[in-house]
């Protein structure tokens, strides 16, 4: 705080020297504001030169907050720099926080470098800080905005609805210990949206290459054609033409590969269905009945060691190059070790590993691993999956637990 306030002190000085005032937003101000908006991102390659488009929306939305929409006046009178903070929530899926977003900060290029984009800044926290807003997140340059207190969002469990570098995502704590338990997903208002296309996107099950420019990361559901083949969603094979990795999986015995949602498999696995087992309880476990130019009658399916369905659960990690044998049952959250060769059914949240595939360790204890068997977050909706992501990505295991514990009880 220290820090802050010296850095204020001089930009005071430094602008009261260039006769530069920073001020509300005033009746009749609006079209000053749009052109310098306008003009300030006209030669900005990111932008999408719409932000004075954004800022008009905004004024008309119920997020705008007259005193954080400030501006920064010259001696002559003209607005040469403009900075907007709007509400936003930061949602999770026990609790929502209200929050702030800087968006847009713009002094003309006439007026760039000439520290007028940082008073504007402190100078719109100190107004939150006086109405009551206990933090504020942005988009931006990880250099620039550092030095005004923003952190890396991730570093708080928060994250943006969108893609882009986690060191431009990022918050501020304008009232101590604001955003202290705070975690979960920023939620933009509806008028951000036409201004950010990302925030309109939907994650597509059915999409065959789910990683932009990336060809060889496929979602295996919308790539099967075998009926016996049963995918969930969003479960995706870190190569592609799955069905060439399930072998010997022939109409005759009717065993079936079954899936869950949102498994991760690396390339080279394979799936070894009951087709590859031999006849054992005759003296020559030779296949004659299939060779052709032989006449032996098939042997019945009680005759032949079949062992049923695969059975992969949801949230599965299964490693490069392990294969999994017939009728196998792995459970939800379990983790398969690169080259294994699982012969044995395995419990949930649990990782093997080895040839053949043996117990590493429970990933987690019975709670939790009880809590999340209750919870099944890969059956629930997109936008409820966009809520508890900052909870499955918390490496608090602690938290987690209260937190799911909460929402069990809130859903009955």
């Amino acid at each position: 705080m220290l820090y802050h306030g010296l850095y204020r002190l001089i930009f005071v000085t430094y602008l009261a020297l260039m006769d530069i005032t920073i001020r509300q937003e005033r009746q009749g101000d609006l079209p000053a504001i749009l052109y310098l908006v306008e003009k300030a991102f006209e030669n900005v390659e990111e932008s999408d030169h719409q932000e004075q488009h954004l800022v008009e929306r905004l004024h008309d939305s119920d997020t705008f907050i007259p005193e954080l929409s400030l501006v920064a006046v010259n001696g002559e009178g003209i607005i040469v720099g403009y900075i907007l903070l709007t509400k936003v929530k930061i949602v999770s899926a026990d609790s929502t926080t209200v929050s702030l977003a800087v968006a847009p900060l713009a002094v003309h290029p006439d007026f760039q470098n000439n520290k007028i984009g940082g008073l504007l800044i402190e100078e719109a926290h100190k107004t939150a800080r006086a109405i009551g807003y206990g933090s504020a997140v942005l988009l931006g340059h990880k250099d620039y905005y550092p030095r005004f207190g923003y952190q890396k969002a991730i570093d708080y469990c928060i994250r943006f609805p969108f893609d882009a570098p986690l060191e431009c995502c990022m918050v501020i704590e304008l009232l101590p210990d604001a955003l202290s338990g705070v975690s979960g997903t920023i939620h933009y208002p509806e008028c951000m949206h036409e201004n950010t296309k990302e925030l309109n996107m939907q994650p597509n099950p059915d999409t065959i290459f789910p990683v932009k420019g990336c060809e060889t990361v496929t979602y295996v559901k919308p790539t099967v054609k075998n009926p016996n083949i049963i995918v969930g969603e969003f479960t995706y094979f870190s190569d592609t033409d799955f069905e060439k990795h399930v072998l010997h999986h022939y109409d005759f015995n009717g065993d079936r590969l079954i899936i869950g949602k949102f498994c991760q498999i690396a390339s080279g696995v394979t799936f070894i269905m009951n087709g590859a087992n031999h006849q054992m309880n005759a003296a020559s476990t030779y296949p004659f009945y299939i060779m052709e130019g032989w006449t032996e009658t098939p042997p019945t399916t009680e005759e032949l060691p079949l062992k049923g369905d695969t059975i992969v659960g949801n949230d599965v990690w299964i490693g490069q190059n392990a294969t999994i044998l017939p009728g196998i049952h792995i459970g939800d959250g379990a983790i398969i070790g690169l080259g294994s060769i699982v012969g044995h059914d395995v419990e949930p949240y649990t990782i093997v590993a080895g040839n053949p595939a043996r117990v590493i360790r429970k990933r987690f204890d019975d709670e939790l691993i009880g809590l999340l068997q209750r919870l099944q977050w890969w059956n629930k909706s997109i936008d409820e999956i966009r809520q508890l992501i900052p909870l499955l990505t918390d490496g608090n295991l602690t938290q987690v637990k209260k937190s799911i514990i909460k929402i069990l009880e809130q859903n009955g």
